[in-house]
């Protein structure tokens, strides 16, 4: 990924974001941290070509690593992983908009 569409990300919210770790310029954690610290409720779905256990022995312990998918990419794999982060990302949505509802009848 270049620095261009590091940019763009910056200025763009998503929820989700899909990348390989290993990059040319910028590689994948340095990444992480950057989108990370511009939105911690982002989730990261990494790929790699190495062993997920090899690559995941790699990450530093505590960065909150969503997951990590192994090349070639399975479609089916794939979808299951991000349907997975999806209900993840409505499950925490439901329960912030919960919190606020409390707050405001509790008020």
């Amino acid at each position: 990924m270049g620095l261009q569409k590091c940019k763009l990300m910056a200025m763009v919210a998503y929820n989700l974001v899909v990348m390989d770790i290993r990059m040319s310029k910028l590689n994948g954690l340095q990444l992480y941290y950057r989108l990370k610290t511009k939105n911690p409720n982002i989730k990261i779905l990494f790929v790699s070509a190495l062993d997920a256990a090899q690559e995941m022995a790699s990450i530093p312990r505590g960065i909150g690593l969503d997951d990590v998918l192994r090349k070639p990419i399975d479609n089916n794999q794939f979808l299951s992983k991000v349907k997975i982060i999806w209900w993840l990302l409505q499950t925490l949505l439901h329960i912030s908009n919960l919190c606020r509802l409390e707050r405001l009848f509790n008020a």
